[in-house]
């Protein structure tokens, strides 16, 4: 199924001065975080056995039963 479009898509004005800087300023931010987000989760996901078996051996872990399920803490 193909689906034409009605219209053209409307132009992209290009940002110029201040204007341009901030948006530039606000990306870079963005992708900076977005970075330090993708790293602390490849920390955690998934989890490293070793780390775990760690934790449960020096008792800094806890199991408590949650509605649908079981809440671990480690």
């Amino acid at each position: 199924m193909e689906k034409p479009p009605l219209s053209a898509p409307p132009e992209k004005k290009e940002s110029r001065g201040l204007k341009k800087k901030v948006v530039q300023k606000k990306n870079d931010e963005m992708k900076d975080y977005m970075e330090r987000v993708v790293s602390l989760i490849q920390r955690y996901v998934p989890p490293q056995p070793e780390l775990i078996k760690a934790d449960v051996a020096s008792g800094n872990d806890s199991f408590s039963p949650q509605p649908g399920g079981v809440q671990l803490r480690f």
